[in-house]
């Protein structure tokens, strides 16, 4: 039971790696050309376009997020090996148990208030691009709990599985 479980946490982690990937990679194409059309608007033909601003900074909270889960895919996360270099095996396993459990309760309730965020900014809109602010937020509950599948596989791996 518990492979079959370990499976499909592997698969729903395959699926949330691929997921922020794609959202990452789509935030910063459209950064990249809403900067370069910025940039062509205001120095050839001394204009703007307002709504690429807002594209810009929307682009930039969902590389926050979407990186951070990233980094937790990666076990990359609170990786300041100073501590870790000066304590026991044991005890560094103790502290990487610790650190994650931290990381759990945080994402916990990063995963809340991001969905409280994302339902209340369903019915507020960007001023320039008209776009529900919630659409921006859903980045939030969508890496918190990619994080939080994350750590509990690779916790759930770690550990020998019995036959």
């Amino acid at each position: 039971m518990k492979k079959i479980f370990v499976s499909s946490l592997g698969g729903l982690a395959s699926a949330l790696h691929l997921l922020c990937t794609v959202l990452m990679v789509a935030a910063i194409v459209s950064m990249a050309v809403s900067v370069f059309v910025q940039i062509v608007l205001r120095s050839i033909f001394h204009t703007t376009w307002l709504p690429l601003d807002d594209l810009v900074v929307y682009g930039f909270a969902i590389i926050v997020f979407t990186g951070m889960a990233l980094v937790f895919h990666t076990n990359s996360h609170l990786a300041t090996p100073v501590l870790g270099d000066y304590i026991s095996p044991q005890a560094k396993n103790m502290l990487d148990k610790l650190l994650d459990v931290l990381c759990l309760l945080f994402l916990g309730l990063m995963l809340y208030e991001g969905i409280i965020y994302t339902i209340d900014g369903m019915s507020q809109f960007s001023p320039l691009l008209r776009v529900p602010i919630g659409l921006i937020f859903v980045a939030i509950p969508i890496s918190a709990f990619a994080s939080i599948v994350f750590i509990v596989h690779r916790r759930l791996t770690s550990v020998s599985l019995p036959s």
